[in-house]
């Protein structure tokens, strides 16, 4: 078996050929079973195998990590990102470095976006009895 990104290959045949200096061509042949796997984050982790064509399997949400930028001292707290992150996406967990003393001009948050919903990049706040402010991502 051999991995190439999101596919798992299992080739019959596999050669390369080596041009000039630095090129070289790979030739995968026959092969013998292709399919994508991929985490399903909703059922406790559990593996799935999906049988079919990439373009063919339905991707609807996206969980990637999104920075912080702009927020005042005062705001820089769990649960400032993690209402960030909800109203981004839907929370999944904030990085552990984000509240460990390593002086940082962002935080960082865990999302999960739906693809088919536009993106947000600005959340405004206000401080008790202040003015309001812009946290950008």
């Amino acid at each position: 078996m051999t991995m190439f990104g999101p596919f798992r290959v299992r080739l019959a045949r596999f050669s390369i050929v080596f041009w000039f200096d630095n090129l070289v061509m790979a030739s995968l042949s026959s092969p013998v079973d292709l399919s994508l796997e991929s985490v399903d984050h909703s059922s406790g982790g559990g593996r799935r195998a999906y049988r079919d064509v990439s373009r063919e399997v339905p991707l609807h949400h996206l969980n990637i990590w999104v920075q912080l930028h702009d927020i005042r001292s005062v705001f820089k707290t769990k649960q400032v990102v993690r209402d960030a992150g909800n109203y981004i996406g839907s929370f999944i967990k904030f990085d552990k470095n984000n509240f460990n003393g390593v002086w940082r001009d962002y935080l960082r948050v865990r999302v999960r976006l739906n693809i088919e919903k536009p993106l947000k990049h600005i959340m405004k706040l206000q401080q008790i009895g202040g003015d309001w402010f812009w946290i950008n991502f």
